[in-house]
């Protein structure tokens, strides 16, 4: 009679006829694979071939375009006024956006009473050691990392000596050096970085030599002689621009001074005729002394200004002035409106009763009278409209 037979794998019984041809049957079953997988026996098979994939493999998408901004102030790390605010604004505005964004500053011993909110916590990442001319040997540097809360990465190039605070310079020579410093500084660190920005914002006089330095690399092939791509060509691929703030007389970044013997070229390691008109080789002209305008080297060596208004944008290009001719030599510069947020600015302005002084005149005249009034919100906000 048929018996019952449960097979190995746990499914529903099979009836199985206890006759020559069910044992025929069943002997069939167990040599194929699927009768041996039932009854529990080992059969090696092949693994069966993949299918072709139906889309060819595709390669990872390439990460976002960075930004480095290279500035003396950045509000909450060390600022004294509307430059920090709005190179912070308009730093994280572009992180929101999807960039990578770093900014590059010093890190001041003592820091500006017009920065904004609590200094940042910093970490010790490496040591620097930047070049300088003649015999003044080697600057080290220290740098800190930190973050913003928008996600901006924040270098901090640390020198108790040539950064002691915001713009205190205690001669012409001793602000073209710290010029030199932050510039050279931060080009050497994206060099560590392995970073390959996609452009690089210098902003203002103190940070005007990033792009001459990386167009003239001298003195970095003095440092590091032979091997390797030349300096030039690791900057191919970045767009210098300069961000002006103000060009008015004492922030332009023009200086002079009556010593015969000290060179501008020979300081900064640079053209003469980037820093100065004056045709190399002249003698100076009595009573002149030397001069030079850093503004000029950053225009004479950048893919592009730009500048912190449009209304500005076009005083700068109707003006006059030795600076003049070498702005309006650009096709398009472009304003990025001061990078403050409006509703932010409006609200902060309204709750220190300054809401209608929103002009130039009225905001310099804001910022000398009464200053300690003001929270240091609204004074770095009226401050970047003030030097607009």
């Amino acid at each position: 009679r048929p018996r019952r037979v449960r097979d190995m794998s746990g499914t529903r019984p099979r009836r199985v006829r206890d006759t020559p041809a069910g044992r025929r049957r069943l002997a069939r079953s167990k040599a194929n694979a699927g009768g041996a997988a039932e009854w529990g026996v080992a059969v090696e098979r092949s693994p069966p071939p993949s299918p072709p994939p139906l889309l060819p493999s595709m390669p990872p998408p390439p990460p976002p375009p960075e930004v480095v901004f290279v500035s003396p102030e950045l509000a909450g790390w060390g600022s004294v006024g509307g430059l920090g605010a709005m190179v912070a604004h308009l730093a994280a505005a572009l992180a929101a956006r999807g960039l990578r964004v770093s900014v590059v500053l010093p890190h001041y011993a003592s820091r500006g009473g017009g920065s904004s909110g609590a200094p940042h916590a910093a970490a010790h990442l490496f040591d620097l050691s930047v070049p300088l001319e003649s015999s003044r040997g080697d600057a080290p540097l220290s740098v800190l990392h930190g973050a913003t809360e928008g996600g901006v990465r924040v270098y901090l190039l640390q020198s108790d000596v040539h950064f002691r605070a915001p713009y205190a310079h205690r001669s012409p020579a001793d602000a073209l050096l710290s010029a030199s410093l932050l510039s050279r500084g931060a080009l050497l660190l994206l060099e560590r970085l392995s970073a390959s920005p996609a452009a690089l914002l210098s902003n203002d006089w103190v940070a005007a030599l990033a792009a001459p330095y990386a167009r003239h690399g001298a003195w970095r092939r003095a440092a590091r002689p032979g091997g390797g791509r030349s300096w030039p060509e690791r900057w191919r691929g970045t767009a210098f621009v300069h961000l002006v703030h103000n060009l008015e007389p004492g922030y332009d970044g023009s200086f002079s001074g009556a010593e015969p013997a000290l060179s501008p070229s020979l300081l900064l390691g640079l053209p003469p005729a980037l820093l100065s008109e004056e045709r190399p080789g002249a003698a100076p002209r009595a009573g002149r002394g030397w001069r030079a305008s850093l503004t000029r080297a950053a225009l004479l060596t950048a893919d592009s200004w730009a500048t912190v208004s449009a209304s500005y944008r076009q005083q700068l290009l109707r003006g006059g002035g030795p600076l003049a001719p070498l702005l309006r030599a650009f096709p398009a510069p472009f304003a990025c409106k001061l990078g403050l947020p409006l509703a932010e600015l409006r609200a902060s302005l309204h709750a220190d009763g300054l809401l209608g002084l929103t002009g130039h005149a009225a905001a310099k005249a804001s910022i000398s009278v009464g200053i300690s009034a003001i929270s240091r919100r609204s004074r770095g906000y009226l401050s970047a409209i003030s030097r607009r």
